[in-house]
């Protein structure tokens, strides 16, 4: 079941409205600390996203792992991890799951011994593809605003997060 734009608004607009008279206020700029305004929006996103790639059997943490990967493949799982911040062994049943839809494969490696390279197949570049087609504008260009991107860029460095130009 997708959840419409409008209802996503609505939700946003009722839990700020909550959150507004919870704190005394008269908006989420108001009443919110900057890490609930962050969190809410980066969640209802999520919720969004999810649904309209719910279709083609992705997550928005299984388009993140083969926007990663495509921007550094071959790619070990190891270092794959390291690029978005993941634990391994989080990141693994990422990996397990888009290898058993057919959008990686995973192969010992030669020069790495028993680290496991990661590679796109076919059907993982179409269905990249896909959802850059698929998702909405506002989606492909979340953060394009200088202010907003520039702002979570600084957030990011200031955690330590390298951030490099084009990466995803």
């Amino acid at each position: 079941m997708t959840r419409p734009r409008a209802a996503i608004s609505r939700a946003m607009a009722v839990s700020v409205s909550r959150g507004s008279a919870e704190a005394g206020g008269s908006s989420a700029d108001e009443g919110w600390s900057t890490s609930r305004l962050l969190t809410t929006a980066a969640r209802l996103w999520e919720q969004d996203v999810n649904e309209r790639l719910q279709g083609a059997g992705l997550t928005t943490a299984g388009l993140v792992a083969l926007q990663a990967l495509q921007a550094v493949e071959p790619a070990t799982q190891a270092s794959l991890a390291r690029i978005l911040h993941l634990q391994p062994q989080t990141l693994r049943r990422t990996l397990a799951s888009l290898e058993g839809r057919g959008f990686l494969t995973r192969g010992a490696s030669a020069r790495a011994g028993r680290a496991l390279t990661v590679r796109l197949t076919d059907a993982g570049r179409e269905t990249l593809h896909w959802a850059a087609e698929t998702l909405p504008v506002a989606h492909r260009s979340f953060g394009a605003e200088p202010g907003l991107r520039t702002s979570l860029v600084v957030l990011l460095e200031g955690l330590g997060v390298q951030h490099a130009p084009g990466a995803p």
